[in-house]
């Protein structure tokens, strides 16, 4: 089976592959169907780490992001899986791999990469939700 079919098996609200050639479209394939653009400027189709597949290069500031509409559909209200697969050259400082709104709204969460290369999860007006215990493999 592969990876996008074993995804796909467990429901998920979101699941973008990040996998077009070109454009600033990033297509959901859940059955919720909504639909990212990348902000600022993005490489697309870049290969990715130990044969992942491909997707977008960011270069890492505030600017280059992905964005999803808002919807109570990303809420989160109750258990929860979380995943990205990221390739990072070096953690100068905190980086978001994901997130919906701050943090600290009410249905806000966020997670990142601190700058000693441990993940970080914040949800929802706590401090620090939890975090990795070793750091990130290169």
């Amino acid at each position: 089976m592969s990876y996008a079919s074993e995804v796909l098996a467990d429901s998920p609200v979101l699941f973008l592959r990040l996998e077009e050639a070109s454009g600033t479209s990033c297509a959901d394939s859940s059955t919720s169907a909504f639909t990212g653009t990348i902000q600022g400027s993005a490489t697309r189709n870049v290969a990715g780490a130990a044969g992942t597949g491909v997707g977008p290069m960011l270069r890492g500031t505030t600017a280059d992001y992905i964005t999803v509409p808002d919807n109570a559909a990303l809420d989160i209200t109750g258990n929860v899986t979380y995943e990205c697969w990221v390739k990072l050259s070096a953690y100068p400082d905190y980086q978001t791999l994901m997130g919906k709104g701050k943090a600290s709204g009410s249905a806000g969460y966020v997670l990142r990469m601190n700058p000693t290369g441990h993940l970080e999860f914040l949800a929802a007006d706590t401090a620090l939700f939890g975090a990795s215990s070793g750091t990130v493999p290169d």
